[in-house]
């Protein structure tokens, strides 16, 4: 798990809006999708936020491995 700063545009309720947010980026599985969404959904301050899981098309080796026997 990685987390950044990052400064954020965007338009929310008709308005444009700038904040400073985190990018929280996590390595799983896609079956773990669902449970790490409802910690976050639990946590998070907004109503909506943005979870977005993006395939490994490729990864170095060894490395699928050790995410499976991490989990």
């Amino acid at each position: 798990m990685r987390q950044t700063d990052v400064k954020s545009d965007y338009w929310w309720q008709g308005r444009k809006e700038q904040a400073s947010e985190v990018q929280l980026i996590i390595e799983s599985t896609d079956k773990k999708f669902e449970p790490i969404e409802a910690v976050i959904k639990e946590l998070h301050s907004y109503d909506t936020f943005v979870l977005t899981a993006y395939p490994v098309v490729r990864s170095s080796a060894g490395v699928v491995d050790w995410v499976k026997e991490s989990l």
